[in-house]
């Protein structure tokens, strides 16, 4: 607010204020289109998004935007069993791979049945996609392109080629490069998500004793302890701030006195203040409270009461004494300023962990069908068809395909949820991530390292979950492709008598 000023009140031509006058800034002024910590969410991922393992080029001189996964920025921790580096961990980057599988059981208006084609000409397949990261370095170098971060042409191609159905030699000689397996994005990100709502309840039940407050309180004084060992200005960050505070303290005394200087002067010369004070018509602290309203940016006055003071009086002495201090403190805090910003890592720090707990507050507790979330390791162990662990429980799928078992809206109301993955907050924060079995450890832009278990889940371990689209619309998991049931493709060939036929 008032960041021009009128100078002329004859013209009335406005001017930028560049101090003449007191500025201020509002915040929360009024309500935005979209809340600040969806705006925050949104800026950061399109300035900040972590770049791919290897990338030399800086995110924020990136093309704004992030397309495909967020996955990109995974490395491999395994430690290699075989070769020069046996013993150390691979460090190689991830490639994604789709690979497609039979939706069997799946059927829709697009069947030979539904649209009544020939079925003695026509065979048909429904067909979903699933993606999958391996390590580069396991898959091995291929003829054609220089290696990329997601892998060559080549190496998809191959793994396409392959569908994970790798030969006795080929799977040696891939475990010999490196040991480590694929990963199911589909786990990637419920591993993720369930992380994120044990830090969530966790925080809102236990605030600064949580464990991502205590986290964040290490890597700050890790950070606090680099920063003091490589520079000085950490201490002197210290004083100027206890100097601040005892020069701002000595201001207020100064002011005091000068208050009470200037109303026993007021009340000396004015003698109709000074009945009405002794009638109890107006307090001492009535007359301090508007003395005080006098303040100006530099020196002190009245608003309502005049009195003419001797020049060197104790008046303008304590007027010169808040004008000196007054001085001192500016030159002070410009001079911190310039120091914080030397200091800013630890401020952008604890920006991103504000942010950070901002956006964990805003994670939903119910479904789009508005259900309780039922979190898979919190909330519930497990479902009916896999365990906690995403492995299948003995007989139960039989079970169900049989009937013996029946789905019942409770039972599917009490499965556990498939998380809505919120990519948002996986771009925003995790810089990197460190594959090692079944175990991913983040590393955040707020020095904290997050873990999450469960990546090594393949689609399978996912049957008994529920989903719920954006309509509110609830699917029980009982077959693989229903993870991905938006995909599911329809595909007609001919059968092979018809092809031999249309061949003569």
């Amino acid at each position: 607010m008032q960041k021009t000023i009128t100078k002329d009140f004859l013209t009335y031509r406005s001017t930028i204020n560049k101090g003449e006058a007191p500025r201020y800034y509002v915040e929360n002024h009024h309500v935005g289109i979209i809340d600040r910590s969806t705006w925050d969410k949104a800026q950061t991922m399109l300035y900040e998004k972590p770049g791919k393992v290897g990338d030399s080029i800086p995110a924020q001189k990136k093309k704004r935007g992030y397309i495909g996964s967020p996955f990109g920025n995974l490395i491999c921790g395994a430690v290699l069993e075989h070769g020069e580096r046996a013993g150390k961990e691979c460090g190689e980057g991830f490639f994604r791979v789709t690979y497609t599988g039979v939706a069997t059981g799946y059927t829709d208006d697009r069947s030979l049945a539904a649209t009544g084609g020939d079925m003695d000409t026509y065979l048909e397949k429904y067909a979903y996609a699933y993606p999958v990261w391996r390590c580069k370095q396991k898959m091995g170098k291929r003829e054609g392109e220089k290696p990329r971060q997601n892998g060559t042409p080549d190496q998809k191609l191959y793994c396409r080629e392959k569908h994970g159905r790798l030969s006795d030699a080929e799977r040696k000689a891939a475990n010999e490069r490196c040991p480590s397996e694929s990963i199911h994005e589909c786990a990637l990100e419920q591993s993720f998500m369930e992380m994120l709502y044990r830090l969530k309840r966790d925080y809102e039940k236990n605030h600064e004793a949580s464990e991502i407050s205590i986290l964040f309180q290490k890597a700050c004084e890790q950070m606090y302890q680099q920063m003091k060992g490589n520079s000085v200005s950490v201490e002197r960050l210290e004083t100027l701030d206890a100097q601040i505070k005892e020069l701002e303290e000595k201001l207020q005394e100064t002011i005091g006195r000068q208050v009470t200087a200037m109303r026993d002067a007021v009340l000396e010369q004015n003698l109709e203040l000074n009945e009405s004070l002794a009638e109890g018509n107006i307090t001492l602290d009535e007359i301090d409270s508007d003395i005080r309203n006098g303040l100006t940016g530099n020196d002190i006055g009245t608003s309502f009461y005049h009195a003419e003071y001797e020049e060197g009086s104790e008046i303008e002495a304590y007027a010169s004494l808040a004008k000196d201090i007054r001085q001192r403190i500016e030159s002070f805090r410009k001079e911190k300023e310039t120091l914080s910003q030397e200091q800013g890592a630890l401020t952008v720090m604890k920006k991103n962990f504000d942010l950070f707990i901002a956006c964990l507050k805003e994670l939903p507790e119910q479904n789009t069908a508005e259900m309780p979330l039922k979190v898979n390791g919190q909330d519930v162990q497990g479902s009916l068809l896999r365990d906690v662990d995403g492995k299948p429980i003995d007989g139960a799928v039989a079970n169900l395909n049989r009937g013996r078992m029946k789905m019942t809206p409770d039972k599917i109301a009490e499965a556990p949820d498939l998380l809505h993955f919120e990519k948002g907050i996986y771009c925003a924060f995790i810089q990197k991530g460190t594959v090692t079995g079944d175990i991913v450890t983040y590393e955040t832009n707020f020095g904290v390292k997050l873990l999450t278990c469960g990546n090594q889940r393949t689609l399978t371990s996912f049957l008994g979950f529920k989903k719920c689209d954006l309509n509110g619309v609830v699917t029980l998991v009982d077959a693989p492709y229903r993870v991905y049931d938006n995909t599911v493709q329809y595909r007609g060939y001919l059968r092979s008598k018809a092809k031999r036929e249309q061949a003569v």
